[in-house]
């Protein structure tokens, strides 16, 4: 059997941080560590923190790639909807006007971020964008009846008769 020992995980990425707090690899990989972890906010003040070195160019002398720094603001979102800060995720998602994210990735995590607020026909909007992009998605099938509060399983996980 294979173990996940992201504590573990976690705590070498922090090794490797104090021996080379300049790379933006490191810390980049603290982060992600941080979520695995389930230790959601040292992530967001991880990111906060790789946010500010990119900002002030202090990492490396070296702006973070555009592809790492959405993968650092996805992180962050995903990282306050698990702590259930929603408003905080939908906010940087509206800060960022989302453009850090595909097209498929945006309106899945509005979508969800939206049930989570309890805003059904939002979410139901950007679950439906989602289907024009692939309408065999039974995923999002299943997202579009959550939000509608439309159980298909009991507290069991039993398959409820419709």
């Amino acid at each position: 059997m294979h173990l996940r020992d992201f504590e573990g995980f976690r705590d070498t990425r922090r090794t490797l941080l104090v021996k080379d707090p300049n790379s933006k690899e490191v810390w980049t990989n603290y982060a992600v560590s941080c979520y695995l972890a389930e230790d959601y906010e040292t992530t967001i003040s991880t990111i906060e923190t790789i946010l500010r070195f990119n900002d002030e160019d202090i990492l490396v002398k070296k702006q973070l790639p555009p592809l790492s720094l959405m993968e650092v603001l996805v992180l962050k979102v995903k990282a306050y909807e698990k702590l259930g800060k929603i408003d905080e995720a939908l906010a940087l998602m509206n800060e960022q006007k989302a453009s850090f994210l595909d097209v498929n990735q945006r309106e899945d995590l509005f979508g969800r971020l939206y049930v989570a607020k309890g805003f059904g026909e939002k979410a139901i909007e950007h679950f439906e964008k989602l289907l024009e992009q692939n309408s065999c998605n039974h995923n999002t099938y299943y997202k579009i009846l959550e939000a509608k509060h439309i159980k298909l399983y009991d507290e069991h996980g039993k398959p409820l008769k419709l």
